[in-house]
């Protein structure tokens, strides 16, 4: 994007949600050119993540779930909640659901601990993972 003509290169920002949130934080992590990051229920560890999303059933689904992780090739080196702080000093919009089951609060509040600032978190009431449009 930025070596197009049509495009400002310093106003080039990226929004992710759900695990698409856990790759942004990684990319802008990495990516000077992203200058802004709006995070959407953000994992902040995947293993984590996924082992309490599949915790109603215990390890019949934990263990699977984990195991399709490692054969898919997830990297694990570069956890959000280690990485967010390398962002700054670029504007980080953290956005959560109160209520999410995949991605529990404790989460998204962590992550937005370990971020430095500019930063803000946006908590929806009554939010869900990623319904924030028909809640808040």
């Amino acid at each position: 994007m930025s070596a197009r003509d049509d495009v400002d290169p310093k106003r080039i920002g990226g929004l992710g949600v759900s695990y698409g949130a856990y790759v942004m934080t990684q990319a802008a992590a990495l990516d000077p050119r992203l200058r802004a990051v709006v995070l959407v229920t953000p994992p902040t560890d995947i293993v984590r993540q996924n082992w309490l999303a599949t915790s109603k059933w215990g390890l019949l689904t934990q263990l699977p779930c984990y195991l399709a992780l490692r054969l898919y090739g997830q990297s694990l080196d570069m956890m959000p909640k280690d990485v967010i702080a390398r962002v700054a000093p670029r504007p980080v919009f953290i956005l959560g659901g109160e209520l999410d089951g995949l991605v529990p609060p404790l989460m998204v509040r962590e992550l937005f601990d370990d971020a430095r600032e500019p930063k803000e978190l946006w908590m929806v009431a009554g939010g869900h993972h990623a319904d924030f449009a028909n809640t808040a």
